[in-house]
């Protein structure tokens, strides 16, 4: 089971024993933040992101949640209701030393 408490909750989902997926959530008070959100590849498809995604969302089911979603994830994301409010590119090149 996932459970939250406090602002900021981590979460983990296991497979046999081992961490396969996590979430996190930090509550404002006027949102809940999701964030943090893995699957180890060899775990996907079998509903482990979407279950630690969602306790994150229920974290506080009083207030919206909202997130930044990979391209991977967004079906997921939509399955549980999310909806696209805006799309950008973040493109990581290497710093310059010294």
């Amino acid at each position: 089971g996932c459970g939250t408490s406090g602002p900021t909750s981590g979460l983990v989902g296991y497979v046999d024993g081992e961490a396969v997926a996590t979430a996190a959530a930090y509550v404002t008070d006027h949102a809940v933040d999701v964030t943090l959100v893995t699957c180890r590849t060899e775990a996907r498809g079998r509903g482990l992101g979407r279950a630690v995604t969602q306790a994150a969302v229920d974290a506080d089911p009083t207030k919206p949640a909202m997130l930044l979603a990979s391209d991977d994830g967004q079906p997921v994301y939509r399955s549980i209701g999310f909806r696209t409010v805006s799309r950008f590119s973040l493109w990581v090149g290497p710093r310059p030393l010294g």
